[in-house]
C-alpha cells in the first residue's frame, strides 16, 4: 500500500481521531503491540472469531475459525483505500472498511470502522481501528 493509496482513508478517519484523543479509551495492549509490529488496519469479528491486519507495506493476515485457518498474502487497495482486494488460496478475498460506529458483539467495545470481509462465498462482519 502506497502513501497515496492510504491517505484519503486517513483523511475519512480525522473527525474520529479529534474524538479518540479527547477521552476515548485507549487500545487494549494487543493492538498496541499490532501498532508497533507495522499493522495500519486492524478488523476483529465474531461468529466464528476471525481477525484480519493490513500492513503499511501490502502484506496482510487473515485468521478465521477463532485462529485454527491462518493465512498470509499481499492485499490491492482501492483509489479512496477504504477497499482492499486479493487471492487466497485461489479464492477471491474483498476487505471493505466503513467510517461509521461499530461495536464488538462480545466485548461491546466501540470502533469507529465497520469491516466486512468476503473469501469465497463466506462473508465475515466486524469492527476495525486505523492504528496508521
Amino acid at each position: 500500500m502506497s502513501g497515496r493509496t492510504r491517505l484519503p482513508l486517513v483523511a475519512l478517519l480525522l473527525p474520529w481521531l479529534g474524538m479518540a484523543s479527547a477521552g476515548e479509551e485507549p487500545l487494549p495492549q494487543v493492538w498496541q503491540q499490532a501498532r508497533e509490529r507495522g499493522v495500519v488496519l486492524r478488523a476483529v469479528g465474531n461468529e466464528p472469531g476471525w481477525l484480519l491486519e493490513l500492513n503499511g507495506d501490502g502484506r496482510a493476515l487473515l485468521k478465521t475459525d477463532y485462529g485454527t485457518w491462518r493465512r498470509d498474502f499481499i492485499v490491492s487497495a482501492n483509489a479512496d483505500g477504504t477497499e482492499f482486494t486479493a487471492s487466497v488460496d485461489g479464492l477471491p478475498l474483498r476487505a471493505s472498511f466503513i467510517t461509521a460506529s461499530c461495536s464488538d458483539t462480545m466485548s461491546d467495545r466501540r470502533s469507529p470502522l465497520q469491516v466486512t470481509v468476503t473469501l469465497g462465498d463466506r462473508t465475515l462482519r466486524g469492527c476495525g481501528f486505523d492504528l496508521d
